[in-house]
């Protein structure tokens, strides 16, 4: 979109289109350099072998490079071979305020925003929030039932939790399933 990248960026997004092309690809880890592995039955030049089967080299930088075709600096150097792993990409974002309080405690309303910008499901996704206490306690703390979440999808969720008034806390979320977990805190503050 900028007309910019390096290696890794245009060879992560070759390898990328490729794969839902329907094209079995791997990223070729070179030193300082990055490419693409194709596997083709039919093609001729420099290949790695990853599991049993040939990728061959396809360069993501400048034009005019063929299948196969490896530039000068890399022939005959290690590589290190990384298949695509479909995998979710958890993020969470949130904002808490105090809504209600009396002279013992604070109600803080939190509004969490949780995206998958992952290629996977988000299996049984769960959002644990409470605030901390010392030693590894909470002064309240709420959980969701199991859902899944797809690619590109979104998931909000509105909870309001009573903390004691005058107490040092701090918000804790953590987003967690069968395949993946993320967690973030606030910092310290009092209430």
């Amino acid at each position: 979109m900028d007309n910019g990248g390096d290696c890794e960026d245009t060879s992560i997004l070759t390898a990328e289109l490729l794969s839902k092309l329907g094209y079995d690809v791997v990223l070729i880890s070179l030193p300082n350099h990055m490419a693409v592995g194709v596997a083709c039955s039919n093609c001729h030049g420099t290949y790695y072998e990853y599991r049993g089967v040939r990728y061959f080299y396809l360069e993501t930088t400048g034009e005019g490079w063929k299948i196969g075709e490896i530039p000068k600096e890399y022939e005959n150097v290690g590589a290190t071979i990384y298949p695509l792993i479909s995998k979710p990409l958890v993020t969470v974002e949130w904002v808490s305020k105090p809504v209600a309080y009396n002279a013992f405690y604070i109600v803080y309303e939190t509004n969490i925003t949780v995206k998958n910008e992952g290629s996977e499901t988000a299996k049984n996704l769960r959002i644990w929030v409470g605030f901390d206490a010392t030693q590894g306690k909470k002064y309240a703390q709420e959980i969701t039932n199991p859902s899944d979440l797809e690619p590109g999808s979104i998931l909000y969720w509105n909870v309001a939790l009573s903390v004691p008034r005058g107490v040092y806390t701090r918000l804790h979320i953590v987003v967690y399933g069968e395949n993946f977990i993320t967690e973030r805190t606030s910092e310290w503050f009092k209430t």
